[in-house]
């Protein structure tokens, strides 16, 4: 299939700078077997005004609840065509939300939808590829299963010349037989954005605990995007403990107590994603900590945001689930039909906290801007 790029120098402007993230200064081991780093800026100085500043200004651009997505160029789908979905983990809230959405996108435009669960693992992520080849796939809208996770399954689908449309991926822009990634730049912004939070609720003078993982690609472009927008903040610090995503539930607990109490001056807690982010808020609660130290969480998951509504949580940040979804199936419906896509498929990201988090859908996800998707089939003629 032919496929055509759209140079997006800004894109790769933005991309080049998660390059020069500053090298971690102390790195050690730290309890269960985690490794841990302290980062940022020196805390027996002051952080400058204008940094604070330009925290707040942020903050606010995303306080406002998105109410229209981003896409604005009407396509007709070709017919007929084989959208194959490989997602990450479905036990995982999020990929599950997004996997369901991109079902959902699919049959809405009149295609045909299969799907297939990459796990935990590069060996079970490869086999859907296979899968995908076998089934003679037009298209791959890829849920957040990167290239460096997907074993060989990224070379099966160029040797068979299916495109890949990466959601949530993280991989590096451009990546052979990815022609654009659905909210390609949102993992770095997301982390940015609570760094800033950071900054400008503790005037420059946080103490920050993150819990990173780096088995994907997008968590590590979270931590790696938060480090970097810490060292503007020369009053602050950050120590940094890797998790394990997919045993977090019972190895996080000890992992973050003990780093909680061997670093009695942390006033914040940042989680990579929002399951780290719950197993925080409980494990402060256990250490009657929950006046000392504020939580932060990315993805927006609904126990998340019932916190945030109790006060256990200072906040969040997320991408519309369903937006992604759509987008990345609006960008496919554009490959298959042999149009051009740009590299990066923009969507909205919202910053939550306890001034808008009323706002927040009843079923405590939020998905996308409202009507988003009637916005998108206008779009493709439906």
């Amino acid at each position: 299939m032919s496929i055509h790029l759209k140079e997006d120098s800004q894109r790769l402007k933005k991309r080049g700078s998660l390059a020069l993230v500053a090298a971690v200064v102390v790195v050690m081991t730290a309890a269960c077997g985690s490794s841990s780093s302290d980062a940022g800026g020196s805390s027996s100085s002051g952080t400058d005004a204008s940094v604070i500043s330009a925290a707040d200004a942020l903050i606010q651009k995303h306080l406002a609840i998105p109410t229209k997505i981003l896409q604005t160029e009407k396509i007709t789908p070709k017919p007929g065509v084989l959208y194959y979905n490989i997602s990450c983990n479905l036990a995982i809230v999020g990929c599950g939300e997004i996997s369901k959405s991109i079902g959902t996108a699919v049959k809405g435009i009149g295609g045909e939808f299969k799907r297939c669960n990459a796990g935990a693992t590069p060996s079970k992520a490869a086999g859907c590829f296979t899968n995908a080849v076998n089934a003679k796939a037009d298209v791959i809208v890829n849920n957040d299963v990167p290239l460096a996770g997907s074993g060989n399954g990224y070379a099966q689908a160029t040797a068979a010349k299916i495109p890949i449309i990466g959601a949530f991926t993280g991989d590096p822009l451009p990546t052979t037989n990815e022609p654009t990634q659905a909210a390609a730049d949102a993992p770095r912004v997301e982390a940015q954005l609570l760094a800033d939070y950071v900054i400008s609720k503790s005037k420059g003078k946080a103490n920050v605990l993150y819990l990173g993982e780096s088995q994907d690609g997008s968590g590590a472009v979270r931590g790696r995007s938060f480090a970097s927008e810490m060292k503007k903040c020369h009053g602050c610090s950050v120590k940094t403990i890797e998790l394990d995503q997919n045993t977090q539930e019972t190895s996080a607990p000890p992992q973050i107590t003990a780093a909680l109490n061997s670093n009695p001056k942390l006033n914040w807690v940042i989680g990579n994603a929002d399951g780290a982010a719950a197993i925080a808020v409980t494990s402060i609660s256990k250490l009657g900590l929950g006046s000392k130290i504020q939580v932060g969480g990315m993805d927006a998951n609904p126990q998340n945001i019932q916190y945030l509504k109790d006060g256990k949580q200072a906040v969040d940040v997320t991408v519309g689930q369903g937006e992604v979804a759509w987008a990345a199936v609006y960008a496919a419906a554009r490959v298959a039909s042999g149009l051009s896509v740009d590299q990066a498929t923009p969507t909205n990201i919202w910053l939550i906290d306890k001034s808008n988090v009323d706002q927040v859908p009843a079923s405590g996800v939020f998905f996308g801007p409202q009507g988003y998707e009637k916005q998108f089939l206008s779009l493709m003629g439906k």
